[in-house]
């Protein structure tokens, strides 16, 4: 955030996106319910830092 908080002073940011890419062997093993819960923390801390509280979060497990 370092680099990107001076980038985007002063500017609106209209839409945040992240793409999650959760590979198959994670899912076989039952990782996804970690994952899930870590990619909605990861979500949680990224709308804070980008002060973008209100951005959707859609992710789809391989599985």
């Amino acid at each position: 955030m370092t680099k990107v908080k001076p980038a985007i002073e002063d500017q609106k940011i209209n839409t945040v996106t992240l793409i999650w890419m959760q590979g198959e062997r994670d899912a076989r093993v039952k990782h996804g319910k970690v994952y899930s819960e870590s990619l909605k923390r990861l979500r949680a801390q990224l709308a804070r830092d980008l002060n973008h509280e209100n951005s959707p979060l859609r992710y789809r497990s391989p599985m």
